[in-house]
């Protein structure tokens, strides 16, 4: 190169003379844009199918839903107004059937631990006393504002205890601490 020749860097960070590789760097550049292009191009596509998808999905529950409401309006009697109040209702339907899969399967689901077995690790002496002792406490979010101060609390081994309060007040830290 000669003293005069200035190096830039093109896109693809390759070192261009210049007026020696400018055509290269305009090819490199061109393909890259050209990539670029046809990745927006399969992207809008992508988008396009899949909201189409959604819509016909959309649209032909409604086809469905009106067709089937004026079989039950011509061919069972229905007036138009039971079959128009009855639509809401199938929404509940179809909530409660989704709910009661889960809890089905949370019922048919087997236990790890059998509560009904007597076999396993049985240990000797446990006393479930629980104490708290000039326990200091304030939210995060309220860091102004002291939950506790200087709260103290002893519950003897098979005692039962309730904690009662307002929302705020601390019961569910206290649960928390226990844990």
């Amino acid at each position: 190169m000669s003293g005069n020749t200035i190096l830039i860097q093109d896109v693809m960070g390759e070192k261009v003379a210049s007026f020696t590789r400018e055509k290269q760097a305009v090819v490199n550049y061109n393909k890259s844009l050209l990539d670029a292009y046809k990745l927006g191009i399969q992207e809008g596509l992508a988008t396009g199918l899949g909201f189409g998808l959604v819509m016909f999905i959309t649209f032909g529950t409604y086809a469905l839903a009106i067709w089937f409401g004026r079989k039950m309006i011509v061919d069972k009697g229905y007036s138009r107004g039971s079959v128009i109040n009855a639509s809401p209702c199938m929404s509940a339907f179809v909530t409660s059937q989704v709910a009661a899969y889960k809890m089905f399967e949370t019922i048919k689901s087997k236990l790890e631990i059998d509560a009904s077995k007597t076999s396993g690790k049985k240990l000797d002496d446990i006393r479930g006393d629980i104490e708290l002792r000039d326990v200091h406490f304030s939210y995060p979010a309220r860091s102004d504002e002291q939950i506790f101060s200087g709260f103290s609390l002893s519950i003897p081994s098979g005692t039962a205890a309730a904690l009662v309060g307002q929302s705020g007040s601390g019961k569910s830290t206290v649960i928390s601490l226990i844990e």
